[in-house]
């Protein structure tokens, strides 16, 4: 089978996949002031071809919500959200060059280097610097529900009946950023087959998602082979990841690149001045950027992107409500969004629902007692009062973060859902139930521990989830002592397997966003089990093969199959869930024509590509 330039649905191995949320319609509306034609930013440079970059499909508009207009667009609010949808609807108006996004970041990663760390920290900042053969669309307006497939470097990929070869066609004249010792040379097949074999060598941590590889191929100087030794049908999501995606230039074999500081890539932005911890760093345009919009101007419009390191979370709000920086203030609650909204009544909103997160909650050192009896664990899951914390917090019935997306199956991750799914009990509160447990285990006055999280992994909503989980514990006599770290030394612990006890599960998203990726994640020696996951359960094995065999199969088989993971890998409690409301990522009305996630499970970070600045929308004007 071969795919071209068009957008791609994914492929029968990824049908799966998609099923997609309600899709949401968005009519702009005319904003106050007419921005010039643009014109090319450089003069003597042609502008490039239409890339492959194609504008998404406009969706079909759902019955019920309401529109509003908020900062000269008009904005779709579906029923049963308060301040915004899925979907930022693009400014209509030619764009304008020039300006610099500023990202208000809450951590410094522990290395900027793809071969060192997958860190959630490191996406912001290494994103932009580099490329992938697959893309997914991150045009203005993109509904971040599909999952699409849309070429990058790769122009086109052809995959073999059996899947167990990938070809890939590379896109010509892509050049390096024009940094030494890479010098602008045009990117070639070399590169990838550099990277892949980078990737799958022993002492990187992207080793387990290349594991199903058998070796790389250079055909010729644009085309690119993996050939597999084993089926895996999510190679191509996994490929269309960031940092498991990444393209690296093969000086780096050299150690003259300097990759945890200062990246190079084919990618929009360029690091110019090397990273510096705990201020961040200024990505300068690339003036060499391979692709175009539609109309035929070179992206990027932005002349800078900024990621400027603020660990506080007020002090981060404080720069947002300010005009200080454009996104990456975070609030707990929708009642702390209506206080930003009441100061700031032009931000604008993309909120959507947080049921698609996967895996994501209180993480078990499973290899070691007491965590390796799953009676305990059913004990610290019994412990807690989803319900009334979600009612509390979110002003909803709660929704957990389970192994499997409800897009990959027909239903939800309500706690009701889950229950029925399930058949277990074990995440309904029972204290009086919890407490026979670890007398059953062993431990009828409980036991002390400690929990190691990192206070800001996805927000300052976890801050609260470790204090909540925490109490919950002590009720029933499980002392858990919370020890926050600083990313860049909780990071490695949890690359490494180095960490202790309790800490925050990384048993999620293992660099694809498709239902077998997310089942292999429990087959020991793939995908970031062997240093994150800790678990070793021979059924679930058999049952993430059986979901991998599953690929070509009818729907209804695929689903029944994902449900018996889904209730047996719940039945075990691997991992505690976090539960959530609705999702809020805001950012400034100044930044235009952006989507601020696309890719609900691997959210994607390029979208920045296609931002431009209006200061007549700066708030206080």
């Amino acid at each position: 089978m071969s795919y071209g330039r068009s957008v791609l649905k994914a492929p029968r191995v990824l049908l799966l996949v998609a099923l997609a949320l309600l899709a949401l319609a968005c009519a702009p509306a005319q904003a106050p002031t007419a921005a010039p034609p643009v014109a090319a930013p450089d003069a003597a440079a042609p502008a490039p071809a239409p890339t492959a970059e194609v504008a998404a499909v406009q969706p079909v508009a759902p019955e019920g919500g309401r529109y509003v207009e908020r900062a000269g667009l008009r904005l779709f609010i579906p029923a049963g959200n308060e301040f915004g949808g899925a979907v930022i609807p693009p400014d209509p108006r030619p764009p304008r060059y020039g300006g610099t996004f500023v990202l208000a970041h809450n951590t410094d990663p522990p290395s900027l280097d793809p071969y060192h760390t997958s860190g959630n920290a490191t996406v912001p900042i290494t994103t932009t610097v580099y490329d992938r053969l697959v893309h997914m669309p991150t045009e203005p307006g993109s509904d971040p529900n599909l999952d699409i497939f849309v070429p990058g470097l790769a122009e086109s990929w052809d995959i073999s009946d059996d899947f167990l070869t990938y070809t890939f066609h590379l896109r010509k004249g892509v050049k390096w950023q024009n940094l030494p010792p890479v010098n602008g040379r045009e990117l070639d097949a070399e590169d990838v087959k550099f990277t892949w074999d980078l990737f799958m060598s022993k002492d990187s941590v992207e080793k387990g998602f290349f594991a199903s590889v058998d070796r790389t191929e250079v055909v010729d100087k644009y085309t690119a082979v993996l050939h597999m030794k084993e089926l895996d049908p999510g190679m191509l999501s996994t490929l269309r990841n960031y940092v498991q995606g990444y393209i690296l230039p093969r000086e780096s074999a050299a150690a003259t690149i300097n990759r945890r500081i200062s990246p190079i890539g084919t990618g929009p932005f360029m690091v110019t001045t090397a990273y510096e911890y705990k201020v961040g760093v200024i990505e300068r345009r690339n003036p060499d950027y391979w692709a175009s919009d539609q109309r035929g101007n070179r992206l990027p419009y932005l002349d800078a992107y900024q990621i400027a390191i603020i660990p506080d979370t007020a002090a981060r709000l404080t720069a947002f409500r300010t005009g200080k920086a454009d996104q990456g203030a975070t609030v707990a609650s929708s009642q702390e969004l209506r206080a930003l909204m009441r100061t700031n009544p032009t931000t604008l909103v993309q909120e959507r629902p947080y049921s698609s997160n996967t895996g994501v909650g209180v993480g078990f050192r499973l290899d070691k007692a007491p965590w390796n009896d799953v009676r305990v664990r059913r004990a610290m899951a019994l412990a807690f009062d989803y319900q009334t914390a979600s009612q509390s917090m979110f002003e909803v019935p709660a929704t957990l973060a389970a192994r499997f997306s409800p897009m990959w199956y027909e239903g939800g991750n309500t706690l009701t859902e889950l229950t029925k799914i399930c058949g277990c009990p074990w995440y309904s509160y029972d204290p009086k139930r919890a407490r026979a447990l670890l007398a059953e285990a062993g431990f009828p006055n409980g036991f002390s521990t400690t929990y190691a999280p990192y206070p800001l992994a996805l927000g300052a909503i976890h801050v609260e989830y470790a204090e909540l989980f925490q109490a919950y514990w002590k009720a029933i006599g499980v002392d858990a002592k919370l020890v926050w770290q600083d990313y860049t030394v909780f990071r490695p612990k949890i690359d490494l397997g180095s960490w202790d006890d309790l800490s925050y599960s990384f048993l999620c998203c293992p660099g694809a966003t498709t239902v077998y990726a997310n089942a292999k994640v429990f087959v020991p020696g793939y995908g970031q089990n062997a240093q994150m996951g800790w678990v070793n359960d021979p059924k679930l094995t058999a049952q993430a093969k059986d979901v991998l065999a599953a690929y070509n199969k009818d729907k209804a088989t695929q689903q029944a199959l994902a449900l018996k993971f889904q209730a047996d890998s719940l039945d075990q409690v691997y991992t505690i869930p976090y539960f959530y409301g609705n999702s809020y990522t805001f950012f400034a009305p100044r930044v235009r024509n952006y989507q601020p996630t696309v890719g609900v499970i691997a959210p994607d970070q390029r979208q920045k590509v296609w931002a431009w600045i209006d200061d007549d929308w700066a708030f206080g004007k």
